[in-house]
């Protein structure tokens, strides 16, 4: 497993925090949010690719790449199979299928400005690659030289989830030994706000932003804008024997806790239920983490559109 996260890169480090009851939330300091009605989101912070991007790409490059750039090496290395064992990986039988919901929207922004303001001549000539969609699995192919399947889905927040079922089925089909798969998104822009709000969607506790996210609590007044990647190595047996709402990339990160529920036996809280709704008569782990042997989890994705998507992990029997 692989991420970029408000918690960080490392996944034990990002699941402590989820446990804890940490919230990545917080007023946007990126550019001036402050004619918003909305000015917090889950923006990353301190965010570094050296040792995983070269210097002079990493200047060009949208976060959306850079992100899944990183985590999907992370996720190699987690695997047991980044730097020199490279070498053990049968190339043209792994691919990459890391989608997004809004591609590079930085780069595409900044390209539409200086079109507006400076002619088509200042629009730099990676507008089109690094802001179309394909491009976070294309280069995270390309440097790697997997040459296996290799495209994107963008099914709004649904987006991950859908990239590991058709990960998996390439697995299934005997098309893939080995895929990436996940997702990834750096909408945190202007741009990327100013929409969201027209969606009348995002909450407006500008005040307490920690607390914005009440799940199941009477008092929540609508969700709020993350970023960031999580990818998974899904592998054929036959060939092995608070983060805010990340678009895209949420169902990655989503999976990567699940998984780590499994695997550690913690569950992480729902944090800020103050107030909850009385028909929810369920334990929803409120506020404080609760340790459970978890066999088979599901992760839920509900995108724009209609594009909904379950996945279920379960603990690996041999």
């Amino acid at each position: 497993m692989g991420l970029v996260s408000v918690f960080g890169n490392d996944v034990d480090a990002y699941y402590d925090k989820l446990q804890a009851g940490e919230s990545g939330i917080g007023l946007i300091d990126r550019f001036d949010a402050s004619k918003f009605p909305t000015r917090f989101t889950g923006q990353i912070r301190g965010f570094s690719s050296e040792g995983y991007i070269d210097g002079k790409n990493d200047r060009r490059l949208d976060d959306c790449l850079r992100y899944c750039i990183v985590a999907g090496k992370k996720a190699l290395e987690d695997a047991d199979l980044g730097g020199d064992n490279l070498s053990k990986i049968d190339t043209e039988r792994t691919g990459v299928l890391v989608g997004t919901g809004m591609g590079g929207l930085t780069v595409f922004s900044d390209g539409v400005q200086n079109l507006i303001e400076k002619g088509y001549r200042k629009i730099t000539p990676f507008f089109i690659p690094y802001s179309i969609t394909n491009m976070a699995s294309a280069l995270l192919g390309i440097e790697l030289g997997f040459m296996g399947p290799n495209y994107s889905i963008s099914t709004a927040c649904a987006t991950s989830n859908y990239c590991f079922y058709a990960a998996a089925n390439h697995i299934h089909r005997g098309e893939a030994a080995l895929m990436i798969a996940g997702g990834t998104e750096a909408a945190i822009i202007p741009i990327g706000l100013g929409g969201f709000v027209a969606c009348r969607a995002l909450s407006q506790r500008n005040d307490d932003p920690r607390t914005a996210s009440r799940p199941w609590d009477k008092d929540r007044d609508g969700f709020f804008m993350g970023e960031g990647a999580g990818v998974l190595v899904m592998e054929s047996l036959e060939h092995a024997m608070k983060r805010g709402h990340c678009l895209g990339a949420a169902g990655g990160l989503e999976a990567i806790a699940t998984v780590k529920a499994i695997t550690t036996g913690w569950l992480h809280p729902s944090i800020n239920q103050f107030n909850p709704e009385p028909s929810v008569d369920f334990d929803t782990v409120a506020n404080e983490k609760q340790q459970h042997e978890v066999n088979v989890a599901i992760s839920n994705s509900f995108g724009f559109g209609g594009h909904n998507s379950v996945v279920a992990f379960s603990a690996f029997k041999p």
